[in-house]
């Protein structure tokens, strides 16, 4: 018996979800949360320009805030609200 994997197979697309991004060149991190639970999705250094993976739930709904920080003082912290992630090929 042969076992067909969907993972594996090049026709059937694996829907996921992702964030890109473009913060101040000021920021050292970032914190990603749920808007609705305020629980943390992600938090990371900033890079200027990237590109997040996040829980496919995300995906076509403005349920993510993102709160950047300046660890040296220069600026106080940031929000961005009602953030949507697009859907994504993960392959």
């Amino acid at each position: 018996m042969i076992i067909h994997s969907v993972v594996n197979d090049l026709n059937h697309p694996i829907i996921g979800a992702a964030l890109d991004y473009e913060l101040d060149e000021k920021a050292e991190r970032f914190a990603l949360l749920d808007r609705n639970t305020l629980r943390i999705v992600a938090h990371k250094k900033a890079n200027g320009i990237g590109r997040l993976f996040v829980p496919y739930q995300y995906a076509g709904s403005e349920g993510l805030s993102m709160i950047i920080f300046d660890d040296h003082g220069q600026f106080n912290a940031e929000i961005a609200d009602h953030i949507k992630a697009s859907y994504e090929n993960m392959k």
